[in-house]
C-alpha cells in the first residue's frame, strides 16, 4: 500500500502532541506499507516549526531518506508539500491513500495544482472534526484540525475522493493507558520501547495533570490503524451537509434532509480496542534500528 502521510507532527517538543509521530512510527512499522513521503502542515504547531521538527524526527528514527516537505498557508496553499502529493498522485493514479491529521492546506493545494487530484487519489483517511461536543475530564475542547482551515476541510470533504473520517469523538474511545504504559515498561530492554517512553512519560503527566486522565487519547494513531485494518471499526456512511462555516468549529453536520452531497464514511465505533492497541504495539516492535 503506497501512503503519504500529511502531518502536523510535534512529538519530542516538551508539552506538545506526541500522536502524530506515533502514526508515523506505526506505518514505519506496517510490513505492508510503502511510506512514499511525508508533508508537513499546521495545527500542533506552525508549519516551519513542524517540519524542521519532522526533518529532525526522521533522522532521529534512522530513516533519512523519507523526503519531508514543507507545506503552505490557507493565505498561500500553493507549497512544495502540495506539490509533491500533486505528483505523486499523478504518477500513481488510483495507488495512493492519504493519511491527513492535521490541517487540510496541503491537499487543498494539491487540488488547486493539478484538478484531477481527488479522483486519482485511492482513498483519503483523515483525523479530524467533531460530530458533538468534545468533552474530557469535564472540559469542552475545541477541535483543532479541520478548524485550522475550514476552507480546505470543505475543499476535502466535498470531494469525490473516497473518504474516511476518524472524529476527535471517536477516538476518546482509543485510550492509550495503563496496560499499553505496562507493556512497553515490561519490555523496556527494546531500543524503540526505551525511546518511546522518554516522550509518553511527560506526556502522560500532561494529560493527568490537566484532564486526570491515566494515560492519553491515541488521536491520529488510530487513523493510522484504520488505513491498515478498517475491519477493527464500525463503519457508517453520510450525506455530508457542513458548510465552512460549520468547520470553522470542526462540526460535521449530518443531519442533510435530502440526497445531496458528498458521502464520507464516520466510523462512530472501534469494534476491539484491545486489538488496536495491540496492532500499535506490535508496529513499533518492529523497528529495531531506533535507538534512545
Amino acid at each position: 500500500m503506497k501512503v503519504v502521510l500529511d502531518c502536523d507532527n510535534t512529538f519530542g517538543i516538551p508539552d506538545h502532541d506526541v500522536d502524530d509521530g506515533l502514526a508515523l512510527l506505526y506505518l514505519l512499522g506496517c510490513e505492508d506499507v510503502e511510506l512514499l513521503g511525508i508533508t508537513c502542515t499546521f495545527g500542533n504547531a506552525d508549519t516551519d516549526t513542524v517540519f524542521r521538527n519532522t526533518e529532525r524526527f526522521v533522522r532521529e528514527i534512522d530513516r533519512p531518506e523519507i523526503p519531508v516537505f514543507r507545506g503552505g498557508s490557507p493565505d498561500e496553499p500553493i507549497s512544495p508539500a502540495a506539490r509533491f502529493l500533486a505528483d505523486t498522485v499523478a504518477k500513481y493514479p488510483g495507488e495512493v491513500t492519504l493519511l491527513a491529521i492535521g490541517a487540510l492546506t496541503n491537499l487543498h493545494g494539491a487540488n488547486l495544482l493539478e484538478p484531477l487530484f481527488f479522483e486519482r487519489v485511492a482513498r483519503i483517511v483523515i483525523m479530524g472534526g467533531i460530530t458533538s461536543p468534545l468533552l474530557i475530564g469535564g472540559q469542552t475542547l475545541d477541535e483543532l484540525n479541520f478548524s485550522c482551515d475550514p476552507r480546505a476541510a470543505h475543499t476535502v470533504l466535498s470531494s469525490p475522493a473516497i473518504t474516511t473520517v476518524i472524529t476527535a469523538n471517536l477516538c476518546l474511545q482509543a485510550l492509550f493507558g495503563d496496560i499499553e504504559f505496562g507493556y512497553l515498561e515490561q519490555n523496556r530492554q527494546r531500543p524503540v520501547f526505551e525511546y518511546l517512553l522518554k516522550a509518553l512519560y511527560p506526556w502522560r503527566d500532561v494529560m493527568e495533570q490537566v484532564f486526570g486522565l491515566p494515560g492519553f487519547y491515541n488521536w491520529d494513531t488510530t487513523a493510522a490503524v484504520y488505513l491498515t485494518d478498517p475491519s477493527l471499526f464500525r463503519d457508517e456512511t453520510y450525506r455530508l451537509a457542513s458548510t465552512p462555516a460549520d468547520l470553522e468549529t470542526g462540526f460535521l453536520k449530518t443531519d442533510r434532509p435530502d440526497t445531496e452531497g458528498p458521502v464520507v464514511n464516520i466510523p462512530p465505533a472501534i469494534l476491539d480496542l484491545k486489538t488496536l492497541n495491540g496492532r500499535i504495539l506490535e508496529s513499533w516492535e518492529r523497528l529495531s534500528s531506533i535507538s534512545p
